[in-house]
């Protein structure tokens, strides 16, 4: 029963969750080269799909249910990719044969069950599933760079987002001390789903991966330590905090300069207001001392007017649009905490936001001078926003806010925090424009505090 419960906390909080029996938890970050390639499997003589040597790393989670089997997963960044000969015209010209170069950038999540072997030096075999999704890809002409980009190969909607298949495994764990050690492993991802199907046939992904990584092993409770601490005192002497939050922001989008509709007027952006909403994961180092992390579903949207729309098939139209653009965002946060009960807080961090789906709506009027220059309204509404990337976000945060206790380890907090774009979202224009995110959000927080420190 207890195994039962532990598996659906893993399967909710994902590499993040944690459990109260500490010893049995191990958390760590893994990384290193691998080799993708993509098989046409309904076609084996195909073969112009030839490897290339990508890479990946994750966030990882182990829970160990005795010296011999343990549950492991990862949540993390694996880039999957092929090359192949691609024929270059220019103008009519034939320029020859050049290697193309395509990359897939994918978020992983593993579920393996680990086998282990040995006392000090352990060797191990995984095996298991995995769900990966398609953020973005790119495509490279080393010897034709005015080829590259985007159009060489369609959008990301031209492909299957979702990837689904088999990961096996083996390698080494050696440890440094009691709490931490180095690990290498050789590991495949084998894919079930096709990637796209076309007159090659059933385009499946494939990945061998060598992962260096480094785990930090929980230390086990002290039964004597928790019987003399107070258990209505929300103190930081509990080390790893659940929780969720979500709540209201506004997107107030960074230019340089603003768009000129066809019309010449100006379109500046508006902020609007949205919201988000996540899984959030806390390691109380110290008394004052957090590191804070999580998995949030973040929406970012902003309003326009427009003088024409590329999209729709119009004479002379005008109104007013909007662009929405969904984020699954991780925070890593330092957080200061100051007080005894009630307590306040800051958060400083770096955050990634891996793009999920944009939506372009646009309500107004078209006029129309081959029909008697009648007016008439019109909406359009499409899941493609114009000129915009489709790779991973990256920025700052900073954050204060207060909690509160409510109960036995339970807290309520609230915080208003920043999120500061540094990359830029729109594709490379002739007009050198470039926007940056930036959202001010207020996050209502319910967090429950697990175990106690051993000192």
């Amino acid at each position: 029963m207890n195994h039962l419960k532990t598996l659906l906390i893993i399967l909710i909080f994902g590499s993040f969750s944690v459990f109260a029996q500490r010893t049995k938890i191990e958390l760590g970050i893994e990384g290193g080269p691998s080799i993708a390639f993509m098989q046409v499997r309904n076609n084996p003589s195909f073969n112009y799909y030839n490897p290339r040597i990508i890479g990946s790393g994750a966030f990882a989670f182990e829970y160990h249910f005795s010296n011999l089997i343990s549950l492991r997963s990862a949540l993390g960044y694996e880039v999957k990719g092929y090359q192949r000969p691609y024929q270059i015209y220019a103008n009519g010209t034939d320029l020859g044969i050049a290697t193309t170069y395509f990359q897939f950038d994918y978020v992983t999540l593993p579920i393996l069950i680990r086998l282990n072997f040995g006392k000090k030096i352990r060797f191990f075999l995984n095996a298991g599933p995995y769900m990966s999704y398609l953020t973005a890809k790119k495509a490279h002409i080393s010897e034709y760079e005015q080829y590259s980009g985007s159009a060489l190969s369609g959008s990301v909607r031209d492909y299957n987002r979702f990837d689904f298949g088999f990961s096996g495994g083996l390698g080494i764990g050696i440890p440094i001390n009691e709490n931490w050690s180095v690990s290498l492993e050789a590991r495949n991802n084998f894919g079930l789903l096709p990637l796209k199907t076309d007159n090659d046939g059933k385009i499946f992904t494939n990945s061998s991966n060598l992962l260096a990584g480094i785990n930090y092993r929980l230390k086990p409770t002290d039964p004597e330590r928790k019987s003399r601490l107070n258990k209505n005192s929300f103190s930081q002497e509990n080390r790893i905090t659940l929780g969720i939050e979500g709540g209201p922001n506004i997107s107030t989008f960074l230019e340089n300069k603003p768009y000129i509709n066809n019309d010449q007027s100006n379109s500046a952006i508006q902020a609007e207001f949205s919201g988000s909403a996540g899984l959030t994961f806390q390691w109380n180092s110290r008394k004052h001392f957090s590191l804070r992390t999580g998995v949030t579903f973040q929406q970012n949207e902003y309003s326009f007017t427009t003088g024409s729309s590329s999209n729709v098939t119009l004479i002379g139209s005008y109104g007013k649009g909007t662009h929405r653009f969904d984020y699954l965002t991780l925070p890593v946060l330092a957080r200061f905490t100051y007080g005894q009960k009630a307590h306040f807080f800051f958060n400083v961090g770096l955050y990634a936001g891996i793009p999920t789906r944009q939506t372009e709506k646009i309500e107004g009027t078209a006029y129309s001078p081959y029909s008697g220059g009648s007016t008439s309204p019109y909406v359009h509404t499409s899941n493609y926003v114009p000129d915009y990337n489709h790779t991973i976000d990256f920025g700052a945060v900073g954050g204060i806010g207060i909690g509160i206790p409510v109960m036995n380890h339970w807290e309520f907090s609230v915080e208003m925090r920043d999120n500061l774009g540094l990359v830029n979202v729109l594709a490379e224009n002739y007009y050198k424009r470039t926007m940056r995110t930036n959202t001010l959000s207020v996050l209502i927080g319910v967090s429950y505090k697990l175990g106690f420190r051993d000192k």
